[in-house]
């Protein structure tokens, strides 16, 4: 999970192994009810999110800069690729 700021707001970004790449605002964070049990998987609760369909395959992420992540992604055969990406 990576904090960054997009357009004067803060963001999460998160890697998901279920839920793909998670792309979380934190403008209704403390105000937002609690998560006390697992959510099925066709449902969401808390923060609201937005998948960010075209980060496939991330294994691992962290902040590059300002304006890129450094990821991890797992090709089609297996091998490992280290790339930068521009933050959603």
């Amino acid at each position: 999970m990576i904090v960054y700021q997009k357009g004067g707001k803060d963001y999460l970004l998160m890697a998901n192994s279920s839920r793909g790449i998670m792309k979380i605002s934190t403008d209704q964070i403390d105000s937002v009810e609690k998560i006390d049990a697992p959510v099925p998987d066709s449902n969401k609760k808390g923060l609201p999110y937005q998948t960010i369909e075209s980060w496939t395959g991330i294994d691992q992420l962290d902040r590059l800069d300002s304006q890129y992540a450094i990821v991890v992604r797992r090709a089609e055969g297996g091998s490992l690729n280290l790339e930068s990406l521009p933050l959603p």
